[in-house]
């Protein structure tokens, strides 16, 4: 023979405990209906030709972008070999000729000169890929803008 729970007693119990809180059995199923925190959004509806427009643009600008960062990741790393290998380098007296070194020059503005025109290339790389990249990222910007200003107006208000 099995020995039943005592329920009832459990049931009794609970509902004196709930009574001596001053809460009735019809507050206590108040507390735990569900509620609902905030009513879903609509479907949204379907996009007119000026925001697919604007998103194409959006994806465009990104890959243009894209492109650019990677470009502008190789010419910073060409950059920096390029300075390690100009900082050890030995230069000769032609070389300071090219660099635009005078006699007049101290040692540290004829290495500044002498650094200069060896990182001069690479540098020029490094600037013309920076420029690119930050167009690229304005007009990223613009067209995100762009397309969310144009979404924003067939979108539902919450």
């Amino acid at each position: 023979m099995t020995k039943r729970k005592p329920v009832l007693a459990h049931l009794a119990l609970s509902l004196c405990l709930l009574a001596w809180a001053g809460i009735s059995v019809a507050d206590d199923q108040k507390m735990f209906k569900p509620t609902p925190v905030m009513k879903l959004p609509p479907k949204s509806p379907v996009l007119p030709k000026q925001a697919i427009s604007a998103a194409d643009t959006s994806s465009r600008m990104f890959d243009a972008w894209k492109s650019a960062e990677a470009v502008l990741k190789a010419a910073h790393t060409e950059l920096l070999a390029k300075s390690n290998q100009c900082q050890a380098a030995e230069f000769t007296r032609a070389d300071q000729t090219a660099a635009g070194c005078q006699a007049t020059d101290t040692v540290s503005k004829c290495n500044g000169k002498l650094y200069g025109h060896c990182v001069g290339p690479a540098k020029d790389r490094w600037h013309q890929a920076h420029r690119v990249f930050s167009d690229a990222s304005i007009s990223l910007s613009k067209a995100v803008i762009l397309y969310q200003d144009r979404y924003q107006f067939m979108s539902p208000s919450y």
